[in-house]
């Protein structure tokens, strides 16, 4: 497995997190505006973060190699929480351990003589 290997794997672990997270932080705030937002102020912040979470999540999956992208990506899941979040931040970790861990590919960085 090389570095590349970890960070597909990265990526599909951020957009189906990101999904999820928007699913359900969507799902939330639907539920939220049928009861009344006076009673459920920290369910409404959550419900917001949680849909936040999933856009920047889906934005930034390009990015991943980025290891300060990776890192804000895993805190920002582990904060957001609910499953969405949790593979959002396992996203950002997997995306870590494979910048450190895992060896590049030399054939494909190689020039042309």
């Amino acid at each position: 497995m090389e570095q590349d290997d970890g960070y597909q794997i990265s990526k599909i672990l951020l957009i189906i997190g990101g999904i999820i997270a928007l699913v359900l932080g969507a799902t939330s705030i639907a539920q939220i505006g049928f009861r009344g937002f006076a009673t459920t102020t920290f369910g409404l912040y959550s419900s917001l973060l949680l849909l936040a979470v999933g856009i920047i999540a889906l934005v930034s999956v390009n990015w991943i190699k980025s290891q300060t992208t990776a890192i804000a990506l895993a805190l920002l899941g582990f904060i957001a929480g609910g499953v969405g979040g949790i593979l959002v931040a396992i996203g950002g970790i997997v995306s870590v351990l494979s910048k450190h861990t895992l060896k590049e590919d030399k054939s494909k960085n190689t020039a042309l003589a």
